[in-house]
């Protein structure tokens, strides 16, 4: 019994996700950013599955980690979250800029860049979208960042299933 309850169990853990609260240098929870003058903000979202392959996903999050480490640095970002689910392989960033101007040059960034060229070897599948929100509509809560991928998302079909 206690086997079948396991098996019962394992398409709802599946499921299940963690996410990081949105923060950054340029927000905090609860914050007015039209106070300091920002009416509107640049929202870039990934979803990216990674490959059944542990190589693939440590090789992933190894990157995660590099590009969270350059995002200290880049001027115009407001603020960051990612999500990731606990026994799945999907995993989703959200990021909040001042500009477009300052997500292309994250964009064009070292870390992102390598990440980039490489998501072919540790992603099955990938969508992308970017929006302006305004900034009073921060924080943008999980369940709307992912209607907006379905709806308004890019598939990753540049980098993700090509042999380069």
């Amino acid at each position: 019994m206690p086997r079948l309850f396991g098996l019962i169990l394992i398409p709802f853990l599946g499921a299940c996700t963690f996410s990081s609260p949105l923060s950054g240098p340029g927000y905090t929870s609860g914050q007015d950013l039209e106070a300091q003058g920002i009416t509107e903000v640049v929202v870039s979202l990934t979803e990216a599955e990674t490959r059944n392959d542990n190589q693939a996903r440590a090789k992933f999050w190894s990157y995660i980690r590099k590009i969270d480490a350059s995002l200290e640095t880049q001027e115009g970002l407001i603020a960051s979250s990612k999500r990731t689910e606990i026994f799945g392989s999907r995993s989703w960033t959200m990021t909040v800029w001042k500009d477009r101007d300052s997500l292309r040059k994250f964009l064009a960034s070292e870390a992102h860049v390598a990440a980039a060229n490489d998501v072919h070897r540790m992603v099955q599948r990938g969508r992308f979208a970017t929006f302006v929100l305004a900034a009073g509509d921060l924080p943008l809560d999980w369940q709307t960042a992912e209607k907006r991928l379905a709806t308004d998302g890019r598939e990753m079909t540049k980098y993700v299933g090509q042999d380069r």
